[in-house]
Protein backbone atom coordinates (compact mmCIF):
# COMPACT_ATOMS: atom_id res chain seq x y z
CA UNK A 1 0.00 0.00 0.00
CA UNK A 2 2.67 2.47 0.77
CA UNK A 3 4.39 2.23 -3.01
CA UNK A 4 0.53 3.11 -4.34
CA UNK A 5 0.65 6.17 -2.05
CA UNK A 6 4.12 6.98 -2.74
CA UNK A 7 3.18 7.16 -6.50
CA UNK A 8 -0.40 8.72 -6.57
CA UNK A 9 1.78 11.55 -4.28
CA UNK A 10 4.46 11.66 -7.29
CA UNK A 11 1.91 11.45 -10.07
CA UNK A 12 -0.26 14.61 -8.07
CA UNK A 13 2.54 16.69 -7.74
CA UNK A 14 4.11 16.34 -11.46
CA UNK A 15 0.16 17.31 -12.05
CA UNK A 16 0.45 20.36 -10.20
CA UNK A 17 3.28 21.25 -11.90
CA UNK A 18 2.29 21.17 -15.39
CA UNK A 19 -0.92 23.10 -14.25
CA UNK A 20 -3.40 20.03 -15.19
CA UNK A 21 -4.47 20.61 -10.97
CA UNK A 22 -5.52 23.36 -8.98
CA UNK A 23 -4.30 21.86 -5.63
CA UNK A 24 -2.44 18.68 -5.28
CA UNK A 25 -4.59 16.41 -3.65
CA UNK A 26 -2.21 13.90 -2.63
CA UNK A 27 0.00 16.35 -0.64
CA UNK A 28 -1.20 15.49 2.68
CA UNK A 29 -1.22 12.01 2.04
CA UNK A 30 0.60 9.62 4.93
CA UNK A 31 2.96 7.64 3.40
CA UNK A 32 3.87 5.85 6.46
CA UNK A 33 7.40 4.67 7.70
CA UNK A 34 9.49 1.80 5.89
CA UNK A 35 10.12 -1.31 7.37
CA UNK A 36 13.53 -2.04 7.85
CA UNK A 37 15.19 -4.83 6.17
CA UNK A 38 14.66 -8.73 7.47
CA UNK A 39 18.16 -9.14 6.61
CA UNK A 40 21.28 -7.28 6.91
CA UNK A 41 22.38 -6.61 3.57
CA UNK A 42 26.28 -5.83 4.54
CA UNK A 43 29.19 -8.39 4.71
CA UNK A 44 31.35 -8.61 7.17
CA UNK A 45 35.03 -8.27 6.46
CA UNK A 46 35.23 -11.98 7.62
CA UNK A 47 32.58 -12.57 5.19
CA UNK A 48 34.45 -11.13 2.05
CA UNK A 49 37.44 -12.82 3.31
CA UNK A 50 35.95 -16.39 3.17
CA UNK A 51 34.80 -15.98 -0.42
CA UNK A 52 38.41 -15.49 -1.20
CA UNK A 53 39.50 -18.58 0.30
CA UNK A 54 37.15 -20.18 -1.58
CA UNK A 55 38.43 -18.21 -5.32
CA UNK A 56 42.06 -19.36 -4.51
CA UNK A 57 41.07 -23.31 -3.65
CA UNK A 58 39.53 -22.77 -7.45
CA UNK A 59 42.96 -21.73 -8.43
CA UNK A 60 41.49 -20.03 -11.05
CA UNK A 61 41.82 -16.22 -11.66
CA UNK A 62 38.56 -15.69 -13.46
CA UNK A 63 37.22 -16.82 -9.94
CA UNK A 64 39.80 -14.58 -8.47
CA UNK A 65 39.24 -11.50 -10.24
CA UNK A 66 34.79 -11.45 -10.31
CA UNK A 67 35.21 -11.79 -6.22
CA UNK A 68 37.43 -8.88 -6.18
CA UNK A 69 34.84 -6.91 -8.71
CA UNK A 70 32.60 -7.53 -6.97
CA UNK A 71 33.94 -7.20 -3.31
CA UNK A 72 36.25 -3.66 -3.89
CA UNK A 73 34.46 -2.13 -7.19
CA UNK A 74 30.91 -2.45 -5.91
CA UNK A 75 30.39 -3.58 -9.31
CA UNK A 76 26.64 -5.23 -9.65
CA UNK A 77 26.16 -8.82 -10.83
CA UNK A 78 24.54 -7.79 -14.15
CA UNK A 79 27.08 -5.23 -14.89
CA UNK A 80 29.78 -7.54 -14.35
CA UNK A 81 28.44 -10.13 -16.66
CA UNK A 82 28.82 -7.39 -19.67
CA UNK A 83 32.45 -6.51 -19.19
CA UNK A 84 34.09 -6.81 -22.27
CA UNK A 85 38.30 -6.96 -22.27
CA UNK A 86 38.38 -3.95 -23.93
CA UNK A 87 36.74 -2.22 -20.80
CA UNK A 88 39.88 -2.79 -18.71
CA UNK A 89 41.49 0.25 -18.78
CA UNK A 90 45.02 1.51 -18.18
CA UNK A 91 46.20 4.70 -18.32
CA UNK A 92 50.03 5.73 -17.77
CA UNK A 93 50.75 9.07 -16.19
CA UNK A 94 53.80 10.67 -15.70
CA UNK A 95 54.84 13.55 -13.37
CA UNK A 96 58.53 14.69 -12.53
CA UNK A 97 59.88 11.99 -15.02
CA UNK A 98 58.45 8.74 -13.19
CA UNK A 99 55.82 6.90 -14.92
CA UNK A 100 52.57 5.52 -13.25
CA UNK A 101 49.86 3.14 -14.22
CA UNK A 102 46.41 3.97 -13.06
CA UNK A 103 43.53 0.81 -14.34
CA UNK A 104 39.59 1.21 -14.36
CA UNK A 105 36.59 -0.70 -15.08
CA UNK A 106 34.25 0.85 -17.55
CA UNK A 107 31.11 -0.11 -16.58
CA UNK A 108 28.27 -0.19 -19.52
CA UNK A 109 25.00 -0.39 -18.33
CA UNK A 110 25.17 -0.40 -14.94
CA UNK A 111 22.32 0.95 -12.64
CA UNK A 112 20.01 3.67 -14.24
CA UNK A 113 21.41 2.41 -17.44
CA UNK A 114 24.31 4.33 -17.05
CA UNK A 115 27.94 3.93 -17.87
CA UNK A 116 30.64 4.88 -15.31
CA UNK A 117 34.61 4.47 -14.94
CA UNK A 118 35.39 2.49 -11.45
CA UNK A 119 38.67 2.93 -10.74
CA UNK A 120 40.79 -0.17 -9.21
CA UNK A 121 43.69 -0.41 -6.71
CA UNK A 122 47.05 -0.53 -8.76
CA UNK A 123 47.77 -4.01 -7.36
CA UNK A 124 44.45 -5.87 -8.33
CA UNK A 125 44.01 -3.82 -11.82
CA UNK A 126 46.88 -4.72 -13.03
CA UNK A 127 46.52 -8.23 -12.56
CA UNK A 128 43.20 -7.66 -13.84
CA UNK A 129 44.90 -6.35 -17.34
CA UNK A 130 47.36 -9.19 -17.80
CA UNK A 131 44.59 -11.62 -17.36
CA UNK A 132 41.93 -9.75 -19.53
CA UNK A 133 44.61 -9.23 -22.47
CA UNK A 134 45.44 -13.32 -22.32
CA UNK A 135 41.94 -13.89 -22.59
CA UNK A 136 40.68 -15.08 -26.08
CA UNK A 137 36.66 -14.73 -25.38
CA UNK A 138 35.39 -10.88 -25.93
CA UNK A 139 33.94 -10.74 -22.43
CA UNK A 140 35.75 -11.05 -18.93
CA UNK A 141 33.09 -13.63 -17.84
CA UNK A 142 30.86 -15.00 -20.33
CA UNK A 143 28.29 -17.80 -19.55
Amino acid sequence: MRAVIIVIKSLTRHLKKRGVLQVDVGHGFESGKQLAPKHERNMSSADVNRFFVEAQKKNDPSTFYLVSLLAYCGIRRMALSKIAKSDVIKSDNQKNGIVTSSYAVRVRKAKGSKTRLVSCSEKMGRGLYEWAQSLPTMYLFPS
